[in-house]
């Protein structure tokens, strides 16, 4: 994080408290976006508007991200005009392609240090505000005394991939002041930990070993010193074995977190043709059955997709989510215009791995969690998409142009 960033500023608190907000899960359906429901906390696009009038400029985009909002207005475009089978979702349409188009909304601005540093605090304050009370509860109630569905509480799979961003945020972040910052900061880690084991969820902690490889191999060749790298490597793995231990013997919620973890992901480890379900009922196997209609349709209609309709306009009642962010994409936009966003993502990738590395091995994560669940479709994924890309396609100060 930027070591000077100036907490009495007012601007400063300003954009926290902002990103904090375009990062709360809000649904269509009353309750927790977690619930289920229609994402639709998009606030975040008016930040770029509101930078824009007050400071009466705005950056001229990218070449790569014009020809990229253009490409996707052209898909728009020939999806209205020829599947008129669809014509009677038109205002849905539209609403989804706007969306669509947000995660280019702050390439009209300039994004300096401070805003990156408060786009990287807000992740870790909301994450952790996020987590601490359902802690609470976990920690200090009867298990009878508990929602049912607590890990909906965590925010489940949907906002698992925020605490990956802290996570890295967090870990590769070194504090000037010791003791007492380094302690606080292994605490932070050890809570988002928890949050990502509460999340119930798989994916969380496969992304976050994959992210956690992709960081041991970068720093062991990297590293003038590959020894110290490596018992730095296992002090983290120690501390998370070390949290997790902990939580389970003072958590009355244990050996409910022990069972799930064993049956669904361990016991499918050891004994992998026995325990992997592919019936539709199964989380694999519904999965599949997804992919392989969602590759049908696009077989049909290569070049359009569903012109930003989701995968439940393939069922007669209306619902259904792809389970995976790359597939709903391919469903969204057709085989062209997911070429153009896997060019922008790797585009990201590429600068990130230059310029920060903890955005990077969050990115990582974010991005093997996108295989089996969607991510930047979701408005807090769609900022941290939108923020990120920004970052990317940055151009010089010379292409911000007055109004």
């Amino acid at each position: 994080m930027n070591q000077k960033f100036n907490f009495n500023n007012i601007k400063n608190i300003a954009n926290i408290l902002m990103f904090v907000i375009f990062l709360l899960p809000a649904s269509y359906i009353p309750g927790l976006a977690s619930l289920g429901g229609l994402s639709m906390n998009y606030l975040f696009i008016l930040y770029p508007l509101i930078l824009i009038l007050f400071k009466n400029k705005v950056a001229v985009p990218h070449t790569y991200v014009f020809g990229a909002i253009l490409f996707y207005c052209f898909v728009f475009i020939v999806s209205v005009l020829f599947t008129l089978e669809s014509s009677h979702f038109f205002l849905r349409k539209f609403a989804s392609f706007f969306i669509f188009l947000s995660v280019f909304s702050f390439c009209f601005i300039s994004i300096d240090k401070n805003q990156i540093t408060a786009f990287k605090i807000s992740i870790v304050l909301y994450s952790l505000l996020f987590i601490l009370p359902p802690i609470g509860l976990l920690l200090f109630s009867e298990p009878n005394n508990i929602e049912a569905n607590i890990k909906s509480q965590f925010g489940s799979q949907r906002y698992g991939f925020i605490y990956l961003m802290a996570f890295w945020i967090v870990y590769l972040y070194r504090p000037k002041e010791i003791p007492w910052n380094f302690v606080l900061k292994y605490i932070v880690l050890g809570l988002l930990l928890i949050g990502l084991i509460m999340t119930f969820s798989r994916s969380s902690l496969v992304s976050l070993f994959v992210s956690f490889t992709a960081y041991s191999l970068y720093e062991i060749y990297h590293s003038k010193n590959p020894l110290f790298s490596i018992i730095k490597m296992f002090f983290a793995f120690a501390l998370a074995c070390i949290t997790m231990f902990f939580f389970i013997e003072l958590s009355s919620f244990g050996p409910r977190i022990i069972d799930f973890f064993d049956k669904r992901f361990i016991s499918v480890i050891l004994n992998l043709k026995d325990k992997l379900d592919l019936t539709i009922d199964g989380s694999i196997g519904y999965r599949l059955y997804m992919f392989e209609k969602i590759l049908d349709f696009i077989a049909i209609h290569p070049l359009t997709g569903s012109g930003y309709l989701g995968v439940w306009t393939l069922f007669d009642e209306l619902s259904g989510s792809a389970h995976s962010q790359y597939f709903d994409v391919l469903f969204r936009v057709g085989i062209f215009g997911f070429i153009v966003y896997i060019v922008l993502i790797k585009r990201v990738v590429s600068y990130l791995l230059k310029c920060d590395k903890s955005l990077f091995y969050g990115f990582v994560g974010v991005l093997f969690y996108g295989f089996f669940h969607e991510t930047f479709k979701l408005s807090h994924g769609g900022f941290l998409l939108a923020f990120l890309l920004a970052l990317a396609f940055q151009k010089k100060s010379k292409s911000i142009m007055a109004i």
